[in-house]
């Protein structure tokens, strides 16, 4: 009666763990089929997530692309007018040398003009001294002449009325 009851127990025992097993298999296969579901979900929302930022990439990229290619336009356009600018300073200043050389050679005829101006103003001024001298001797000298012509005239009437 032992023996049976320890076969009986170890029948149940056994029936025990075998519910008990599959119990454990049935728990094990739910929890895989969940954790299975959980990796799609997550796997589905980690595609949706990269397919959004290589969305967002691509549109950034893009932008990226599209104002560096409006900078590198800017660029161009200004190292164009900087190249305008740099020949119109070279052009600038060669018309500033070219104008400075003038001014120096014109302030060199300038300074001989008024150098001659002065010769000219001082042979004026000897000239007009010596015209006025010339028309003072001129005057004493027709001054010399009536008087000398008045004595004659009267030297000579006086010698008419002593003949006479």
């Amino acid at each position: 009666a032992a023996q049976a009851t320890i076969s009986e127990l170890n029948e149940r025992l056994k029936l025990e763990h075998s519910n008990s097993s599959a119990s454990h298999l049935t728990v094990i296969a739910q929890l895989k089929d969940h954790h299975a579901a959980e990796a799609r979900a997550l796997q589905h929302t980690a595609d949706e997530e990269r397919q959004q930022l290589t969305r967002k990439i691509d549109s950034l990229q893009s932008q990226l692309s599209t104002e560096k290619n409006i900078k590198d336009e800017e660029i161009s356009r200004l190292r164009a007018q900087l190249n305008t600018t740099e020949s119109s300073k070279a052009a600038l200043e060669t018309q500033l040398r070219i104008a400075e050389d003038s001014l120096k050679n014109n302030t060199l005829e300038l300074d001989n003009v008024r150098k001659h101006n002065t010769e000219l103003q001082e042979f004026r001024a000897q000239a007009t001294k010596k015209m006025s001298e010339r028309e003072l001797s001129s005057v004493s000298v027709t001054e010399r002449l009536r008087y000398l012509t008045d004595t004659l005239n009267n030297r000579e009437s006086e010698l008419r009325l002593t003949r006479d």
